[in-house]
């Protein structure tokens, strides 16, 4: 293991910080040493004409021309490479810019289930002493037109699921699935399909993360005020049928042990004959809530068979919404144990950012899809937030 502060019996020490920068002890890069080399890039990509491949590229160096360089592409979609290349770039001067034109041959437009991208990268022409041939020093993308090619299915066109109720939960049953609803507890708590469990644990709303370093003086404030500690108490389960399909609302109240604030919570569950469910969640706070809150979504938990994460929104990498700009969108797939960033001190980490959909699968392709109106993020690991 990695030491740091204090493991020397050193007094006084900075804990961890002496070892939190852009790469970790033995030289292995952090999510960081990447955004940073984005950000830093001495190329800059610009959009002319991107569906006729015209791309406008700013020279950043101080004292070279762009002349020993090449321009790679791609055009992807759907998670496909449909077309690549590479051209020589002009020996742009320091501090200059110019257009290059690329032979794309997109055949109009494409139809596709995502998105059609103009994957872009400046890399070394020739082996040099600091790189070899093909290195990466900048890189972005752009969107380019296409035809939407996915068929929405109406959820109004398959019998509305069958509604039991009971004293200790609501059953909705359609076609092949089943999803129970728990009283006491106020959530989903069983999802099965073909008769396979899609569940280990349903969905419960969060407001907690696992502290970063940068939140060190933080977090002793938001363990004061409980955030680390929110109960959850039942208001009301009520199942509401009629149309094309059952609805279940549950009303919360979130709050930590006597604390002096809460949340009112209330859950809409929509559910359909084929199998789709529609979570809607509002929220009001109540009393001297926290000026800030560390994370407002849902955890659950799967079984563990279900090892494959398949997202479209920006990838392979851990990204946040203030650092993401080194990871372009695309449709990625990874082993769950692959989706997480071993930091030397165990923090937050592993989120995937500006996703449209994401799936867990086990090795038959079962598994559980999601997806919302906005895009949104997500982490998947093998271990729970407490560990």
């Amino acid at each position: 293991y990695f030491a740091y502060g204090g493991d020397f019996g050193d007094y006084p020490n900075n804990s961890n910080f002496c070892c939190d920068g852009l790469v970790q002890p033995d030289r292995t890069p952090t999510p960081g040493l990447l955004e940073y080399k984005k950000i830093i890039a001495p190329v800059k990509l610009e959009e002319e004409d991107a569906a006729s491949g015209r791309v406008r590229i700013t020279n950043l160096f101080d004292f070279i021309g762009l002349g020993g360089f090449k321009l790679s592409y791609s055009v992807e979609g759907d998670g496909a490479c449909l077309q690549s290349g590479a051209v020589d770039l002009p020996d742009i001067k320091p501090y200059e810019s110019g257009t290059v034109s690329l032979p794309l041959e997109i055949g109009g437009e494409r139809i596709l289930h995502t998105d059609l991208w103009l994957n872009l990268a400046i890399v070394t022409g020739r082996d040099a002493e600091w790189a070899r041939k093909g290195h990466v020093i900048a890189w972005d993308q752009f969107r380019l037109p296409h035809l939407e090619g996915i068929t929405v299915e109406d959820v109004r066109s398959f019998p509305a699921p069958k509604a039991e109720e009971s004293l200790t939960g609501i059953l909705i049953s359609g076609d092949g699935f089943s999803c129970f609803f728990d009283r006491l507890e106020g959530k989903l708590s069983e999802l099965r399909y073909e008769g396979q469990d899609l569940l280990a644990a349903g969905p419960v709303f969060n407001m907690w993360r696992a502290p970063i370093d940068n939140d060190m003086y933080a977090v002793e404030g938001w363990r004061k005020k409980g955030l680390d500690n929110v109960l959850n108490r039942v208001d009301s389960v009520v199942l509401e049928t009629g149309g094309h399909g059952a609805a279940v609302k549950v009303l919360q109240y979130l709050s930590p042990p006597n604390g002096d604030w809460g949340y009112e919570l209330e859950q809409t569950y929509e559910i359909y004959g084929n199998g789709d469910i529609y979570l809607n969640t509002k929220g009001r706070p109540r009393g001297n809530p926290p000026e800030f809150i560390p994370r407002l979504g849902y955890r659950m938990s799967l079984p563990g068979s279900f090892k494959e994460v398949t997202w479209y929104g920006r990838g392979p990498g851990e990204s946040y919404i203030d650092s993401k700009e080194a990871n372009l969108v695309g449709l990625y797939t990874k082993k769950a144990g692959d989706m997480f960033t071993n930091y030397v001190f165990p923090q937050e980490n592993g989120n995937r950012t500006d996703v449209k959909f994401m799936a867990c699968t086990g090795d038959s392709g079962a598994g559980l899809l999601f997806s919302s109106e906005e895009e949104f993020n997500f982490s998947v690991h093998q271990y729970t937030l407490e560990n």
